[in-house]
């Protein structure tokens, strides 16, 4: 009877952790976004950098999120996001807004983050999908 018990307090801990890691995953997809990413160089959109200067930081800098994004606390200037394309993972900082992706849930990534996860000579891709990291 005590294994019985025991066992059966053990599938209800694992169950409950299981639980709870599917909830956080729901909860973490939910501020996803998808939408195209930008090269930040000439002729694309501009990025104009954020009014603070952001902390010194192992996660490189190098995006550019709409302002809408910024005013809806959404996001924040020096937020880490997590940006998926291909196959491809990375972590990056937002330093800046690009204001012609206003609207939606494009962003504008520096040559250094754009090169981590495609080409910068296709100067666009599609679909990223971004998170907010905090």
């Amino acid at each position: 009877m005590f294994f019985l018990q025991q066992s059966r307090s053990i599938f209800i801990m694992f169950s409950n952790k299981y639980t709870l890691a599917f909830l956080a995953i729901g909860a973490a997809s939910v501020n996803a976004f998808t939408g195209t990413a930008y090269l930040a160089v000439a002729p694309r959109p501009p990025t104009i950098a954020c009014p603070l200067v952001c902390p010194p930081s192992d996660i490189q800098p190098g995006v550019g999120v709409a302002p809408d994004k910024i005013t809806e606390g959404r996001a924040h200037c020096c937020d880490t996001v997590a940006i998926a394309y291909g196959g491809h993972n990375i972590q990056a900082r937002i330093t800046g807004v690009c204001p012609s992706c206003h609207g939606s849930d494009n962003i504008t990534l520096s040559t250094e983050v754009f090169q981590q996860i495609a080409d910068p000579a296709l100067g666009q891709i599609y679909p990223v999908v971004w998170n907010v990291l905090g």
